[in-house]
């Protein structure tokens, strides 16, 4: 039985998106979604391609600190890899370092060095399904709720071939087609996982005019068309491909994503990443990132009954638990929160949780 995933093929029905399979992801059980409306909707990913792109720069003798300052990112995400970025920024910052390095086949370094794996929990969900094609539906339906959101990946059939599509759907194009590589090479790395370390793809296909087709081609091993998608082809048989390596056991699983036009879970979480640039948040910093201005952002805030000094308050207090948690002194909790004195920190504190930080140890 085909089930059609509605964009003009078919898949096993045992691959559709609506059914239950072995792979589980757990939303965050206290969302409270604020619908962004008629804005549009900011895509967030998780900082987990940094690591091998950092290594990157650093090998070819390039500046990381200017990088991400060209990308308006903290060079300190570095150390945070589930933490939330703008997903534009995430392509920017990978197209500002193929222009820095002067090497358009980068993204194809990046995902081949750094293989699925790199994008740690997400991938150590593929791992635990039994087939290749319960993989790919895995990864289909769950990488707006695990990886990163304003994105869509379907399987169909297309005569002897199955294709397995990406697409961004947030109006961005800087950065764009150097996402798009990165994610087919991440892409053609799971299905390696199932059918062995040397398969190559049928074939690949990117949108527009690609930079350097033939060093990417080169550097791939695979012809690539144009077409309207970015698509990786393989035979349907593989589908049926047995996992050699399953795992099971108890997963690290992060908290959701919030949903790509929850505008009250989008600012918290841009909130959290601007606190790793400035430790105090800065409303501009978030506002730029939505695309508006700072009035609009706090306007909007007000629709949604919050306003961004609360969130930041809230976001604060989170921090300084982890922090309080993990064993840190309360006159470096009050730094690294941006307090000069760790008095008003301590006053800060009690305010928010009714006690001051050293009774809440």
């Amino acid at each position: 039985m085909f089930v059609s995933l509605g964009w003009g093929g078919n898949v096993p029905s045992r691959y559709a998106p609506d059914r239950t399979h072995t792979c589980h992801f757990a939303p965050r059980a206290d969302a409270v979604v604020h619908r962004i409306g008629a804005m549009s909707a900011v895509g967030l990913t998780r900082a987990r391609s940094m690591g091998p792109l950092v290594e990157a720069v650093v090998q070819c003798g390039a500046s990381v600190e200017r990088l991400f300052a060209r990308a308006g990112l903290p060079s300190r995400l570095i150390d945070d890899p589930d933490h939330l970025i703008p997903l534009r920024d995430q392509l920017a910052l990978v197209e500002h370092a193929r222009r820095e390095l002067g090497d358009a086949t980068l993204p194809v370094r990046l995902s081949s060095d750094g293989g699925v794996n790199v994008l740690g929990p997400f991938a150590a969900l593929l791992r635990t399904t039994a087939t290749l094609g319960d993989a790919i539906d895995c990864a289909s339906r769950l990488i707006n709720r695990a990886l990163q959101t304003a994105t869509k990946m379907q399987i169909a059939r297309h005569g002897r071939d199955a294709r397995w599509t990406y697409h961004v759907a947030e109006p961005v194009e800087f950065g764009r087609q150097a996402n798009e590589l990165l994610a087919l090479g991440y892409m053609r790395d799971l299905v390696r996982m199932f059918v062995g370390k040397d398969w190559q793809p049928e074939f690949l296909v990117m949108p527009g005019e690609l930079m350097a087709q033939v060093a990417v081609e080169q550097a791939l091993g695979v012809g690539i068309a144009r077409g309207a998608v970015a698509t990786l082809a393989m035979p349907m048989e593989l589908l049926d491909a047995p996992n050699p390596m399953r795992t099971t056991g108890p997963l690290r699983i992060p908290p959701s994503l919030p949903d790509e036009d929850d505008f009250v879970g989008t600012v918290t979480e841009l909130v959290r990443t601007s606190t790793l640039l400035d430790q105090q948040a800065r409303v501009d910093w978030v506002a730029k990132r939505l695309d508006i201005s700072s009035r609009t952002l706090q306007r909007q805030l007000a629709m949604h009954g919050r306003d961004f000094r609360t969130i930041r308050q809230a976001v604060s207090c989170e921090r300084a638990h982890a922090l309080l948690a993990a064993g840190m002194r309360v006159t470096e909790i009050a730094y690294e929160l941006g307090y000069s004195d760790p008095a008003h920190f301590s006053r800060a504190f009690r305010a928010w949780t009714g006690r001051p930080p050293q009774r809440w140890r």
